[in-house]
């Protein structure tokens, strides 16, 4: 046992005391100490000794010179704790301890004063209650929070060689420390936890989302093969999207690993640049028109015709890319899809709308975590990294997230990302 002192037995306590010994020497001198390991000290009293000394702080009762020099180098060098020793009326006979009674002219205060809440954090009426009931020959052990720390004590009967129950050994022990320490090996214990099913599920969604696209680029280039005259340039042009839609979804797969690689790692970095909104949106849907569903319709709405923010470029494209993405994969293939911007007093404010299948209302609180897939998308590709993302890219940029949804009616998510002129402003 590593965090709590250890107190003698009684039988032991009666062995370890010579007949002819004080009460209190009695009772101090048979303290088993076994704190971090430090081991067993045992001191037994000689004779009987007189019952006062002066000149000795922090005691009333004392033994021989000697006895209680040793005592009080115990008792000071009890680590991050205290030792009490209380008559029967709960008066203090003795304090040591390194808790918060080092100086000498703390302790001699204390010598002779009854035990109150005012004498430690860790001591209440409940607990002088339960102290108080030692004297009966119970124990008393209770563990408390009080001004920020965490305090573990244990109170028990001491007893003369008659085996009479004459003061009460109070042991406080200082325990934040540990309480710490177990925490954070829990936290540690839930993250080795967490990575483990991270982990699994990335090995079981790569595998699946690599293994798809590569078949259907396998199977299309098979078959363009086979379609060699004029007659079949539709066929031929049908096979060629497959390929193409299967290309990208392998391209965002690799960036979305390597984008959590970087992020865990702290490596990606946001690099401010001066972007005109509407030749950047447009340039943004033109990369997606490759792998939009046959009808689909992506409607650009721009609320001024040239403005101009300052973010980051990459991270910017990222979000929106993720968000249209979505919003085709959720939609039917007639249907259409809306991007809408504007920028007012300096934040930039993008939405995207669909009328797909829409997220079920018990899963709207988990749609940002990472590997998350709704029960809804089970038939649809995907690795649940996208919207996980696009928090994080929009947290690096300073910006929020919000969506509303309904099931088989739509989403619509809505980005606010401040232009870092307008932040420059405001810090002026």
């Amino acid at each position: 046992m590593t965090i709590l002192s250890i107190i003698v037995p009684l039988s032991f306590l009666a062995a370890s005391v010579n007949s002819g010994a004080g009460t209190f020497s009695g009772a101090l001198l048979s303290i088993l100490l076994m704190v971090a390991g430090t081991g067993l000290a045992i001191i037994k009293s000689g004779k009987r000794t007189p019952r006062h000394e002066a000149g000795v702080p922090g005691r009333s009762k004392v033994g021989t010179p000697d006895t209680f020099r040793i005592l009080e180098a115990v008792s000071d060098n009890f680590p991050d704790g205290l030792l009490c020793v209380l008559d029967q009326n709960l008066r203090f006979e003795f304090i040591g301890g390194t808790e918060s009674f080092s100086p000498a002219d703390r302790k001699k205060q204390w010598i002779g004063k009854t035990l109150s809440e005012d004498f430690h954090p860790s001591i209440s009426q409940t607990a002088i209650a339960d102290i108080r009931k030692v004297l009966e020959g119970r124990e008393a052990s209770y563990e408390v929070i009080a001004s920020n720390h965490a305090y573990l004590v244990n109170a028990k009967p001491v007893r003369d060689s008659h085996g009479t129950i004459t003061e009460v050994l109070v042991l406080v022990r200082n325990v934040t420390g540990r309480i710490k320490m177990e925490n954070s090996l829990k936290k540690a214990q839930l993250k080795e936890k967490e990575f483990n099913i991270l982990r699994s599920r990335f090995v079981t969604l790569a595998s699946h989302e690599f293994r798809t696209p590569l078949s259907t680029i396998l199977t299309s280039a098979f078959l363009l093969e086979n379609y060699t005259g004029e007659d079949y340039e539709a066929e031929k042009k049908s096979y060629l999207d497959k390929i193409k839609r299967a290309v990208h979804n392998l391209t965002d797969l690799l960036n979305d690993f390597l984008s959590i690689g970087k992020l865990e790692e702290g490596k990606l970095k946001v690099v401010l640049t001066d972007i005109d909104l509407r030749p950047f949106l447009e340039s943004v849907l033109q990369e997606v028109v490759s792998i939009k569903k046959a009808r689909q319709d992506i409607v650009l709405k721009l609320d001024q015709d040239t403005e101009t923010i300052v973010t980051d470029r990459q991270l910017l494209k990222n979000i929106i890319m993720n968000l249209l993405t979505n919003a085709i994969k959720y939609s039917a293939s007639d249907e259409e899809i809306e991007l809408y911007a504007e920028l007012k007093d300096g934040v930039a404010k993008f939405r995207v709308t669909d009328n797909g299948t829409g997220i079920p209302e018990s899963e709207q609180g988990q749609i940002f975590k990472r590997f998350f897939r709704g029960q809804n998308a089970n038939n649809i590709e995907g690795t649940g990294l996208g919207l996980n993302l696009v928090k994080k890219y929009v947290r690096l940029l300073k910006g929020t997230i919000d969506f509303t949804s309904r099931l088989h009616e739509g989403s619509t998510f809505i980005v606010r990302i401040p232009s870092h002129k307008s932040i420059e402003n405001q810090a002026g």
